[in-house]
C-alpha cells in the first residue's frame, strides 16, 4: 500500500520535487509529500453494486441510495445496513437516473426518458417514505445530469447547459450556461456551477448565475473544472491543471472558495498530486465539512482528515472509483468499477 500526506500548511518540499519533474518552479505553492509506512487501507467493500448505479447519497447507515438503470428503465437502490435492494423502479423503457440529492429527510433524485426519440426530464421525489414522479417538468434538451436539493419543496437541476430551479411546483429557467458539469449550493443565497471549459465557474448571487474567472497560483492553468462539495463557509471544486507550457502533464487538484459575492470569491489550492495515471482526473468528491472529506480518481481516493490530505493507492478490486458520498467526519461510501466490469460499493470509515 502507498500512501502520502499533504500538509497544506507546508508546501515547500512537494513543490521542488515537482519542479523538478516538470522544469518548473513554483515558488508560490508549498506542498510537501512524507511517505507514511505501514498504513491500512480504510477502505472495504460492503457489496456488489448493479451494473448500472451511477451516483449515490448517503444519510445514515440503512439509507445509502444508488440511482441509475437497469432493463433499460430508471432504479433507485437503498443500503438498509445488510443488504441492498431495489427501492423504486420508475416503469417506462429507455428511463435512467444519473444523480440524487437530499435536503433533511426530502430527496431528489434526476435523469431522463427518452420516448419515441425526444428525450425530456425526469425528477423524482422522496417524502414519508416513498418515491412519486414530479409531472409538470418543463422540456429540456438532454434530460437532467444533476440535482442540487435547496428545500422540501424545491431543487436546482442541470442538463448540458440548462438550468432550472424547481419550487413548490413553479419551475424557472435560466440562460444556457455552456458546458456546466456540476451545481451545488453552500446556502440559499450562494451557488456554484462548474464548466469543462477553462478557468471559470458561474456564481449565484440569490438572483441570477455570474460569471467569474478562477484565481490559480502563478504557474498553473486549468482545463476544466468538475464536481462541486458545498459546505456551510463556501465549496471545494476538483479541476484538472496543468502547469504553462508543458499543458500535456496534467495534475488532479481541489480548489477551495469561500462563500463572498461573485467577483470576490478567494480560492486557494489545498491540493493536488504529480502527473500520472492515477489522479489525473478527479471523478467523485465529497465533504462533511472542511477538514473532513473525499476524493477519488482511477485507483486513487485521497481522504482529508482533520485538514491533511491523504493519498491511498486503492487496492485493484476496486477499480475505477466513480462517485463519493459522506455520511460523516471520516465515514465515507463509494461506487467504483471494477476491472471485471462489475461495480462495487464500499465503505471508508474510522
Amino acid at each position: 500500500m502507498s500512501r502520502k500526506k499533504f500538509n497544506v500548511l507546508e508546501v515547500t518540499g512537494y513543490g521542488v520535487a515537482i519542479a523538478v519533474f516538470s522544469s518548473v518552479v513554483f515558488f508560490s505553492l508549498n506542498c510537501t509529500a512524507t511517505p507514511i509506512e505501514g498504513r491500512a487501507s480504510a477502505w472495504n467493500k460492503v457489496s456488489a453494486a448493479p451494473p448500472g448505479a451511477a451516483s449515490l447519497f448517503a444519510s445514515d447507515d440503512t439509507h445509502v441510495w444508488l440511482v441509475g438503470s437497469e432493463s433499460d428503465e430508471a432504479v433507485i437502490w437503498r443500503w438498509y445496513g445488510t443488504k441492498l435492494v431495489e427501492e423504486f423502479r420508475y416503469g417506462e423503457k429507455k428511463s435512467d437516473l444519473h444523480d440524487i440529492d437530499f435536503f433533511g429527510r426530502t430527496g431528489w433524485a434526476v435523469g431522463e426518458v427518452n420516448a419515441a426519440g425526444k428525450r425530456s426530464g425526469l425528477l423524482l421525489r422522496y417524502e414519508d417514505g416513498s418515491w412519486t414522479r414530479v409531472l409538470n417538468v418543463p422540456e429540456s434538451r438532454t434530460g437532467f445530469s444533476k440535482v442540487s436539493a435547496s428545500s422540501r419543496d424545491g431543487c436546482w437541476l442541470m442538463g448540458y447547459g440548462e438550468v432550472f430551479r424547481y419550487e413548490r411546483e413553479n419551475w424557472t429557467r435560466f440562460g444556457d450556461l455552456p458546458n456546466a458539469c456540476d451545481i451545488g449550493f453552500c446556502n440559499p443565497g450562494r451557488g456554484f456551477i462548474t464548466t469543462d471549459l477553462g478557468p471559470y465557474i458561474w456564481v449565484f448571487d440569490g438572483a441570477g448565475w455570474v460569471r467569474e474567472n478562477v484565481v490559480l497560483p502563478p504557474g498553473f492553468s486549468t482545463s476544466r473544472l468538475s464536481y462541486i462539495a458545498p459546505i456551510p463557509e463556501g465549496a471545494f471544486f476538483n479541476c484538472s491543471l496543468f502547469t504553462e507550457g508543458l499543458s500535456e502533464f496534467y495534475y488532479g487538484a481541489i480548489l477551495r472558495r469561500d462563500a463572498a459575492p461573485p467577483g470576490e470569491g478567494t480560492y486557494d489550492l489545498v491540493f493536488f498530486a504529480p502527473p500520472g495515471p492515477y489522479f489525473s482526473h478527479v471523478s467523485g468528491l465529497s465533504y462533511a465539512d472542511g477538514g473532513n472529506g473525499i476524493a477519488v480518481g482511477y485507483l486513487t481516493s485521497v481522504a482529508c482528515e482533520d485538514g491533511v490530505y491523504y493519498e491511498e493507492i486503492l487496492d485493484r478490486d476496486f477499480g475505477t472509483p466513480f462517485a463519493v458520498a459522506v455520511l460523516g467526519p471520516r465515514d465515507y461510501w463509494m461506487l467504483a468499477k471494477t476491472e471485471q466490469g462489475g461495480n462495487i460499493l464500499a465503505r471508508y470509515k474510522k
